[in-house]
């Protein structure tokens, strides 16, 4: 059983439509809002394409699933195009230290051949996002950094901040009556920075304890007991094996909800038929069931699924605008414009506010039943 959050679509439809207006000459804004969208895919041919796009990211270690979902997700309507793809993506791999991506960059932006550049993961965004800015090459970077975008003309972050998300989940606790909770995160950059949006969100008098840890798998009890003795009742968890937490919080008589951010692997489903975890609740970003059916059936059950959808819908909307074969700042312009819209991900809305750019997907509750993560 999944529901959306969406309580931020009034303003962002509105800011969103308010940024095309300053940005856009009402001609490109009609032909852009004109007809009904539809996701296309071709087969790829040797004609020359419309739109040459580099696609950069680490293709080995540890990074390798996050290119290899999100490429999956760019050819995912391949399948359904007739003719000529007008979007040509090219494969260039870029790791190491950040001077190594420095000196990649320069010479690939030295040829001069790429039209845009899609970015896949932090380290290369960045680094790459402020000289792509520089050189005036409109970049999609894939990273939860959120002022990866923040004023530059050429950048958009293509997947939301973990502040954002962790808002989200602030906004979902509020509204269930929570009143007392204690945190239990990664100490990474990301579970920090969703638990920040979480503070940012829910009232600190009501957040009793904090525990950040790098080793994810060793017990929490003590942790537990010191919180559940000032008064704790529900647990906000931000970690890939929460049913440590939720195990060990019903051992000790905790009966309160267990929830917070989805960074559970598909791998890790069997973890949970913990029953600690019965109805817990956590948010991720909303992908339509069809999609994540489809995509599973096609490539095998993967992680970050939400990145390959929104790959899969950033590369809907790229063919679309390649059609009038745009250059330079015009593509980001076309791009902002494209109206709210349901496709691979449950709601496609790119965002321009408080000198940022950005895709704002929905967000959704998804809750743990008869031993599975119940997605929307």
């Amino acid at each position: 059983m999944t529901h959306s959050i969406s309580n931020m679509r009034s303003s962002t439809r509105s800011s969103r439509r308010a940024s095309a207006r300053r940005s856009l000459s009402p001609v490109l804004l009609g032909v852009l809002l004109a007809g009904a969208w539809a996701p296309c895919a071709m087969a790829q041919t040797n004609s020359v394409p419309k739109l040459e796009v580099a696609f950069i990211g680490t293709f080995t270690g540890p990074q390798r699933i996050l290119c290899e979902t999100t490429k999956e997700g760019l050819s995912y309507y391949n399948e359904t195009l007739k003719g000529t793809d007008p979007v040509r993506v090219t494969d260039v791999e870029m790791g190491g230290d950040e001077a190594s991506i420095r000196a990649a960059f320069e010479k690939l932006s030295g040829e001069q051949k790429y039209h845009a550049l899609i970015l896949i993961g932090a380290p290369i965004s960045n680094t790459i996002a402020p000289l792509a800015e520089a050189a005036g090459i409109p970049t999609f970077a894939w990273t939860r950094t959120e002022d990866v975008a923040r004023g530059r003309r050429f950048v958009i972050r293509t997947m939301p901040s973990a502040v954002r998300e962790g808002e989200a989940i602030a906004g979902e606790a509020k509204m269930r009556g929570m009143r007392a909770v204690a945190v239990f995160a990664e100490d990474a950059g990301y579970s920090r920075g969703i638990v920040d949006g979480f503070k940012r969100s829910f009232p600190t008098s009501m957040i009793v304890s904090e525990e950040f840890r790098r080793d994810t798998q060793r017990s929490y009890t003590d942790g537990l007991i010191a919180a559940q003795k000032r008064g704790v009742r529900d647990v906000f968890t931000c970690l890939n094996a929460p049913w440590i937490v939720a195990r060990e919080a019903r051992m000790i008589g905790m009966t309160g909800a267990i929830f917070g951010c989805d960074v559970i692997d598909p791998e890790q489903q069997g973890e949970l038929a913990e029953p600690g975890l019965s109805d817990a609740w956590f948010v991720s970003i909303g992908v339509a069931r069809e999609f994540r059916r489809e995509f599973g059936k096609r490539f095998g059950t993967k992680p970050f699924v939400s990145g390959a959808a929104i790959h899969a819908d950033l590369m809907s909307v790229l063919r679309r605008i390649a059609e009038h074969r745009p250059r330079g700042t015009e593509i980001i312009e076309r791009v902002l414009a494209t109206p709210e819209q349901s496709g691979a991900l449950t709601r496609l809305a790119f965002v321009e506010r408080d000198g940022d750019q950005f895709l704002e997907p929905a967000f959704v509750v998804n809750r743990v039943r008869n031993g599975a993560l119940d997605r929307n």
